[in-house]
C-alpha cells in the first residue's frame, strides 16, 4: 500500500503533461491502484482471521480505520462521476 498507491498517484499526475501516452499511463495507474487494493484486502482478511478480534488494542483500531478508509477510497473511485 505504501508503494503502489503513491506510484499510481504519480503516474496519473503525469498524464496532464504527456497527452500522447495518456491511455497507457491511465492503465498503469488503474492497475497499480487495483493491485494495491487487492493486496491490502488479502492482508486484512488474513490478519482478522489469524489474530485476536477484540479490537481493544489501539493498533488494531487504527488498522481497522485505515482499512475502512481504503474501502471508502475504492468506492469513491468506482462511483466517481465523469468530469
Amino acid at each position: 500500500m505504501g508503494f503502489l498507491i503513491p506510484i499510481g498517484i504519480l503516474v496519473i499526475r503525469t498524464t496532464n503533461r504527456y497527452e500522447e501516452c495518456g491511455t497507457r499511463l491511465k492503465i498503469i495507474h488503474a492497475t497499480s491502484q487495483i493491485l494495491s487494493f487487492l493486496l491490502v484486502t488479502a492482508a486484512a482478511i488474513m490478519s482478522i482471521g489469524n489474530f485476536d478480534k477484540s479490537f481493544t488494542n489501539n493498533h488494531q483500531r487504527i488498522g481497522l480505520a485505515v482499512y475502512a478508509a481504503i474501502w471508502l477510497q475504492a468506492a469513491t473511485g468506482i462511483f466517481n462521476p465523469d468530469r
